[in-house]
């Protein structure tokens, strides 16, 4: 029998529960929902509908993607603001992920945060997908551990069943990578109802992820550091024709706005636990996601931010040029290492079952792709980082 302490200790512990509960039962609208037939239609787009990329072409097309919204430095923008303040930055705004000084311990963080539209407008389950999956991608290539996850939903009018569905999907990917990374989500947002001249606006989860970095794990950025450096592509090389679905490349080139995206969660947690123990061996010199833009536009990154050019290899392409080098395939890091360090790096790509294609060596002044590109840096540079100020 109870005593009157622990009788009472019990109905509380009770009431409390059924308040928690409660808080992790609400109430959830159930709507009816189908995929959309103009979803469909989208998804179905057959890229051998356009021309591929004439040789003689992808040097204007480089540029213009540079110079592109997405693409351009925000320098113009985020130069705006201290983000200096009491000299706590190790890692500046600009790139990948940002990594503030954690004073008093021998750990960092590193901040990001990601998100694309087109993608979810053509696949919701995917562009969600690919969303958490940027994100974290972002923290490896700078050397830290993802640990947190918060997002922003912003979509349409959820009552339309298209939106709703939309909505519903974009979550579910979300949610299935979130766990197959291994990483919690600690809170969020909707902001739903959100159109311009009647229409709604694309879908866009905006994922925001915070990483760990551990004090004697070197950090890295996405520019080349030293002449002589081999340039790996590592990860996913099996480009398929359709990773020209949903870029960049088609919207701006072609106009439009069709096609999956390309993405292999498998592969991406590969990639990703090879990235990191590359990193933990100190094998790599400089690393840089490859996904916005494609490859050609990864590589130029990589000499804007340090002023080293690259003189590539013959690149052996199977497919349409478009995709092998605009193409937005997932799961992809443009690495460079130095001459003594490749074999490891080849061997440990091949236990986690990633490839590793050498592109090139960095060197010079000038960015040089043979067969298709030959171009000054400060011509390179100029367009990207003059790009979004140029249009705003």
């Amino acid at each position: 029998m109870l005593s009157e302490p622990q009788e009472r200790m019990l109905v509380a512990t009770k009431k409390s529960y059924k308040e928690v509960n409660l808080l992790n039962s609400l109430p959830a609208y159930r709507k009816c929902m189908q995929k959309p037939e103009w979803i469909n239609e989208l998804q179905s787009f057959d890229v051998t509908s356009i021309p591929d990329l004439s040789p003689k072409k992808v040097k204007a097309v480089l540029l213009r993607l540079l110079a592109s919204t997405n693409i351009a430095s925000k320098r113009c923008v985020y130069g705006q603001y201290d983000h200096q303040a009491g000299d706590n930055i190790v890692v500046p705004p600009g790139g990948d992920a940002a990594m503030p000084r954690i004073r008093g311990t021998k750990k960092d963080i590193s901040l990001t945060s990601t998100g694309n539209g087109r993608y979810c407008y053509v696949n919701p389950y995917l562009g969600g997908a690919i969303a958490v999956s940027d994100a974290a991608r972002n923290l490896v290539l700078i050397g830290a551990l993802p640990r947190a996850v918060t997002y922003s939903l912003n979509f349409g009018n959820p009552e339309k069943r298209d939106i709703n569905y939309q909505i519903s999907e974009c979550i579910n990917g979300m949610a299935r990578t979130c766990r197959a990374l291994k990483i919690p989500v600690i809170n969020g947002n909707v902001r739903p109802y959100n159109k311009t001249e009647e229409e709604a606006i694309y879908p866009t989860p905006v994922v925001g992820m915070v990483g760990l970095i551990d004090g004697v794990i070197q950090h890295y950025t996405p520019g080349f550091k030293n002449d002589g450096d081999q340039v790996f592509l590592l990860g996913d090389n099996a480009v398929v024709d359709s990773s020209v679905g949903s870029s960049k490349y088609l919207e701006l080139i072609h106009g439009i706005v069709r096609g999956n995206p390309y993405f292999d969660l498998e592969m991406e947690k590969r990639l990703q636990r090879c990235c990191r123990e590359a990193i933990k061996r100190g094998l790599l010199n400089s690393a840089n996601g490859c996904s916005e833009g494609g490859l050609v536009v990864a590589l130029a990154e990589c000499c804007t931010e340090s002023g080293l050019g690259i003189t590539s290899s013959e690149w052996d392409i199977e497919g349409r040029l478009d995709a092998y080098l605009f193409g937005e395939a997932q799961s992809r890091f443009v690495v460079s290492v130095p001459h003594k360090s490749i074999w490891k790096l080849r061997k440990l790509a091949d236990h986690f079952q990633v490839s590793a294609v050498k592109l090139g060596v960095v060197g010079g002044k000038r960015f040089t792709l043979k067969g298709y590109v030959d171009l000054p840096l400060k011509k390179i540079e100029g367009v990207w980082r003059g790009g979004l100020e140029k249009l705003l």
